[in-house]
């Protein structure tokens, strides 16, 4: 279906409003997954279809089947249909998955929603960094980018707290998850019914696929339908064997991948750990969820700010994004490993908290990086496949081999409960560690590699002369 040139946006749909609206889309997508893993909804969901640790852990990680599926396929479709018409129908599909999280009866049907959770994030995902990517001013893009990714560890803080607080006032923890699909409702309204908007480098209108001749047999529609579908899957691996040419985004992913596998244990099993070590720290009026919540939620703000601003107070650039990340996790890697040898509740809370201060604050910077690295027209690409690697080699994986091995070593190898999670999450940070390596390289290639961010940042300041008002590339056809 052939999607109509952009018209004008209202003039209450700003750069700044469009920076607004994704940041509200990706809060509610995290506090998802904050809300799974809030200690709270863990112990309900965990005692009615008796599941052990390794059981649980699955759970959330089940989303990324949906990514892996559908997320190229959403990110190369943006080269011929409107985007925010495929973050609708990726986010109308995210509703009927919480909402069936929700009502689900056994633990596969939980298995089975969640997967479909993973398709509302593919079309979300993949498209939303780019957006912002073009329509930030120019001496801004890593702040803004910092900006939208600080609802990651705030949404996902903002989860333990709603989790813990709704299955308190409800007693149950399936209202959290008919609440998520509610708030939800109102953006999927606005993807549909929003004037289309096209990314940089996407196709001013619909090509298409395969071209009938006068005079030439005409194809049945099988037909048809096989050599589109050929031409697309075509499209996508040559994309995508460009996209791996580029030394620093292969690099830059990999780092990706080893800090999402430490992440993925911190906030999936940080609340459970903390309970096991701290139990009778955590009796008063502060809960276990709610404390890592609001450590995470400030931790979250302050540090993807920093990050953010120390980059674009720097040299913008790949080089200097993925130095920010280097250096952010080399003091990350001592911090963490120090925080789980403390045996006070307070200094334990204060060791993590500065850590989380340094994990955070790469996360601007390293999406930055990677999609300065790269051709413009393939970011949506780029971000699909480096959401899928980082998942399904990082956070996927990560959580239940954590819960597996904390019931390995109290099992096997009579660990009481806080040692196995003191032993089990100090060896788990040793991914911080890989990531400043790789990052580290990555450093050091971009001083040779082609920088197409600082190529279109160079081309803009021609065209525009060197005023400060934001660009808005969103609205004109490339």
């Amino acid at each position: 279906m052939e999607e109509p040139p952009n018209k004008p946006l209202p003039s209450w749909c700003s750069p700044f409003a469009l920076l607004m609206i994704f940041c509200s889309m990706a809060m509610l997508n995290y506090i998802d997954r904050g809300v799974i893993a809030a200690n709270a909804i863990k112990d309900q969901v965990s005692d009615l279809f008796e599941l052990d640790n390794a059981q649980y852990f699955l759970y959330p990680s089940m989303f990324m089947v949906g990514i892996m599926v559908s997320s190229p396929i959403f990110a190369q479709l943006t080269k011929t249909i409107a985007p925010f018409r495929l973050i609708g129908v990726g986010l109308s599909v995210w509703c009927i998955a919480t909402a069936g999280c929700g009502l689900a009866w056994d633990y596969w049907s939980l298995l089975f929603f969640r997967m479909l959770v993973g398709v509302g994030e593919a079309s979300f995902c993949s498209m939303a960094a780019p957006f912002i990517d073009d329509c930030a001013p120019k001496d801004k893009k890593a702040t803004w980018l910092a900006i939208f990714y600080m609802c990651i560890p705030t949404g996902i803080a903002f989860g333990y707290i709603f989790g813990g607080v709704v299955v308190s006032l409800t007693g149950t923890w399936r209202a959290a998850f008919f609440l998520e699909c509610l708030l939800m409702v109102p953006f999927v309204l606005f993807c549909f019914f929003s004037p289309p908007i096209r990314l940089r480098g996407a196709k001013p209108e619909s090509q298409p696929l395969v071209d009938v001749g006068e005079g030439e047999d005409v194809q049945v529609p099988a037909e048809l339908w096989k050599e589109k579908t050929q031409r697309f899957a075509s499209e996508m691996w040559a994309d995508t064997r460009t996209l791996f040419s580029h030394k620093v985004f292969t690099f830059a992913t990999l780092g990706y991948v080893t800090y999402t596998a430490t992440c993925g244990v911190l906030i999936n099993a940080g609340p459970t750990a903390g309970a096991a070590l701290f139990p009778n720290d955590f009796q008063g009026w502060l809960s276990v969820d709610e404390a890592f919540g609001a450590m995470t939620c400030v931790t979250g703000v302050v540090g993807t700010a920093s990050g953010g601003y120390i980059l674009d107070r720097m040299v913008p650039n790949m080089h200097g994004a993925m130095k920010v990340c280097m250096v952010s996790m080399a003091v990350c890697t001592v911090l963490l490993v120090a925080c789980f040898q403390v045996q006070n509740l307070g200094g334990f809370m204060f060791m993590l908290a500065m850590a989380e201060l340094a994990l955070f604050a790469v996360s601007g910077p390293v999406n930055a990086g990677y999609m300065w690295s790269i051709p413009p027209e393939l970011r949506p690409l780029a971000c699909a496949l480096v959401t899928i690697t980082i998942h399904i080699c990082g956070d996927v994986p990560s959580p239940p081999l954590a819960g597996w091995f904390t019931d390995y070593l109290q099992k096997n190898m009579d660990y009481t409960e806080a040692d196995a999670w003191r032993f089990c999450m100090t060896a788990s940070f040793s991914g911080v560690a890989g990531s400043a390596l790789l990052w580290g390289s990555a450093m050091f290639m971009a001083r040779t590699e082609r920088d197409y961010g600082a190529e279109a940042s160079a081309a803009e300041r021609a065209r525009m002369g060197d005023e400060d008002t934001p660009t808005t590339p969103l609205l004109a056809d490339a």
